[in-house]
């Protein structure tokens, strides 16, 4: 009776260790129950996917940690430069596989079925694919375009707007439409979100907050009388149309630090005067709007600067690892300031700028809307930074200059200190204690957007604490003035808010409408072209996103390594050394920094032409329909004397005085004085 027992005990054995030495997939292991694809709700056709995750589950459905080795997966490809498919093995890695696109690394993921299918041994699992045809991508920021300017509101494109993107996503993630869930999914998910979860920084929280808060700086300077002293001061200066025009633009170099900051201050700040002086609330919107990026974009020292740095710095990372090379690995700051020479848009826009302001002259939308202000004022807008609540009534309080450069100092040195601050904790942390260490704490931890919102808050403080201490209004008065700025900051907080849903509902993770844009051109690229093309396609994308920030992120990646590939690739044919300073590559990468700003100077959902509206009281709407025959002008001379010649071997040299002549002939050529004497 025993022999037998031992026997079957040796043969449990023996097949116990054959299968333990099998892959736990080879073998069917009972905890390998299936996989799961996650990927992006929405896969476009011909349109790589920014990802695909594939994780191997147990009967519960969570993942299988201790699971690894190769896996066949089929409907996806992930392709070359040249197009050709890779033949690298998958494996699971902890149970997971995923395959990603890497601009940088050329390498693009694609959906090449109507499954994707995810196979180890015995166990298969099939996965069905919602796929859009590529055109429909582009279905949100086409309807927000084009509803705005039809119903002259552009809260009613972008809601709506949203919802198409919104009612897209539910099809590819519930596999029918549903109308009703949108206008749900729509709200939690892509409106609030974009206040409570836009990230781990809490970015877009702090921008709002900065917002009101610049708000209430103005209410409280305005109702103190401290807004008609600053512009009684200015007029000394600013006698006549001209040089009001002039000091607005002057004013708007000034505040190079970022672009929010310059919008909302100078808009809110020049308004009286340029009421007084009969210059078109468009103008004004113009003249804030054409300074603000524009200068924060090329500053060596602005709340820009650390986010172009580092999309450079990464690309730059990738080109060393792909060609193995670390000495392509150069200081990027030192790329970056190289490129400013190539950034053409803002450069001419801002000459362009100061030629309208000296000469007067105008032409196309905003002359109709110049000759119209000279025989209608502006409208009256019941807000504490309209005309009369900045002490132009008959009645308020005494004039102090101090009222208004107080707070204004105070928050321009607290910008200057924070962002300096910020750069030099960065590179050699200090171990003081006591205040000075709290105080380089909290900078060093914060970025841009926190240094932002802290600044305007204790410059608020400061004019509350400046218009009591100077007895030009109680504490009650100066809290009220306080509150009723942040309110009338609040239709631009709203436009703001559903221009991000817009912004994220097109981005990678979601419709990829930049992806597609990316797709349709790339059979354009050459190495002498990329420049011209490189801006015409951050225009198209930052006009369709209304993002500069989201254009230059998505490529920047693209247009380095590839612009230096097509360029190495050319080299080896006739023998010539290139490296990363050559320049048509910098003529590429400032081509994105530039057409960035270009394509959001003309988009109507742009976050700083919105801004820019709100701080001039101006109508939205008539800011786009005036600012944008300006800016086609001033991209088409870009286009003709910087991007286009650079690729053919031009310099910057001769380019950049040829351009800024050419502007002040344009002016001259295309522009007329206006026929109501001023």
């Amino acid at each position: 009776m025993r022999e037998p027992r031992c026997r079957s005990r040796l043969v449990l054995l023996l097949t116990a260790g054959l299968l333990a030495a099998l892959p736990a997939a080879a073998r069917g292991d009972s905890t390998l129950h299936g996989f799961a694809v996650e990927l992006p709700p929405v896969v476009l056709e011909g349109v790589p996917v920014s990802h695909v995750r594939i994780r191997a589950i147990d009967d519960a459905g969570e993942t299988v940690t201790d699971l690894s080795g190769p896996v066949e997966v089929t409907g996806l490809e992930v392709r070359n430069r040249d197009g050709r498919p890779q033949t690298a093995s998958r494996h699971l890695q902890q149970g997971v596989l995923t395959l990603q696109t890497d601009l940088a690394a050329e390498q693009k993921l694609y959906v090449t079925g109507a499954d994707i299918s995810a196979s180890a041994g015995d166990v298969r699992s099939d996965v069905p694919v919602f796929r859009l045809s590529a055109w429909m991508a582009l279905l949100p920021p086409v309807v927000a375009i084009l509803l705005a300017i039809w119903l002259r509101n552009v809260i009613v494109g972008l809601l709506v707007a949203i919802w198409c993107g919104v009612l897209l996503l539910s099809v590819g993630e519930a596999g029918w439409w549903a109308p009703l869930l949108a206008i749900r999914d729509m709200m939690e998910t892509y409106i609030v979100q974009e206040i409570t979860q836009p990230g781990s920084s809490g970015g877009h929280v702090m921008i709002i907050l900065f917002t009101m808060m610049l708000g209430c700086l103005v209410g409280v300077m305005s109702q103190s009388g401290g807004s008609r002293a600053l512009v009684e001061w200015m007029s000394r200066f600013a006698s006549n149309r001209c040089r009001g025009q002039i000091a607005t633009w002057a004013l708007g170099l000034v505040i190079f630090f970022d672009d929010y900051a310059n919008t909302l201050l100078v808009g809110g700040t020049m308004r009286p005067m340029t009421d007084r002086l009969k210059i078109s609330r468009e103008k004004l919107a113009f003249l804030v709007d054409s300074t603000a990026a524009p200068i924060a974009g090329l500053a060596i020292v602005s709340t820009w600067v650390g986010f172009e740095v580092g999309l450079i710095d990464e690309s730059l990372r990738q080109l060393a690892l792909a060609y193995g090379d670390p000495s392509l690995h150069v200081s990027a700051y030192s790329l970056f300031l190289a490129t400013i020479p190539f950034r053409f848009y803002p450069i001419y826009l801002l000459a362009f700028g100061l030629v309208i302001a000296w000469t007067g002259r105008d032409f196309a939308a905003m002359r109709t809307a110049e000759q119209q202000a000279q025989i209608t004022p502006p409208p009256d807008v019941a807000s504490p930074t309209s005309a009369d609540a900045q002490g132009t009534a008959s009645v308020g309080p005494p004039t102090r200059l101090a009222n208004a450069l107080i707070p204004l100092g105070v928050l321009i040195l607290l910008l200057v200190f924070m962002m300096t601050w910020t750069g030099w904790t960065g590179l050699s942390p200090g171990s003081s204690r006591g205040a000075l260490a709290t105080v380089r704490d909290i900078v060093s931890n914060a970025d841009s957007n926190r240094s932002l919102l802290l600044s305007a808050f204790v410059a608020s403080m400061v004019a509350i604490a400046t218009a009591v201490w100077l007895g030009s209004l109680s504490l009650n008065d100066a809290v009220n003035a306080w509150v009723d700025g942040g309110k009338s900051m609040l239709l631009g907080v709203i436009v703001l808010v559903l221009a991000w849903s817009v912004s994220t509902i097109c981005d990678a993770d979601h419709l990829n409408t930049a992806g597609v844009l990316v797709e349709w051109t790339a059979g354009l690229l050459t190495p002498r072209w990329m420049p011209v093309i490189a801006f015409l396609l951050s225009a198209v994308v930052s006009f369709a996103t209304g993002s500069s920030w989201a254009t230059m992120g998505l490529l920047i990646p693209l247009v380095t390594p590839l612009t230096f590939g097509l360029l190495r690739a050319a080299a080896e044919q006739n023998g010539a050394p290139v490296d990363v300073s050559h320049p048509l590559l910098l003529g590429a990468i400032g081509s994105v920094l530039a057409g960035s700003i270009f394509g959001d100077h003309c988009s109507p959902i742009s976050d700083t032409t919105v801004l820019s509206s709100v701080a001039c009281d101006c109508d939205h709407l008539a800011h786009v329909r005036t600012q944008l025959p300006y800016a086609m002008f001033v991209g088409t001379v870009a286009i003709l004397l910087g991007c286009l010649p650079i690729g053919f071997g031009w310099s910057w040299w001769l380019l950049l005085p040829a351009g800024l002549v050419s502007v002040v002939l344009g002016v001259r050529w295309l522009g007329k004085p206006l026929d109501v004497a001023s």
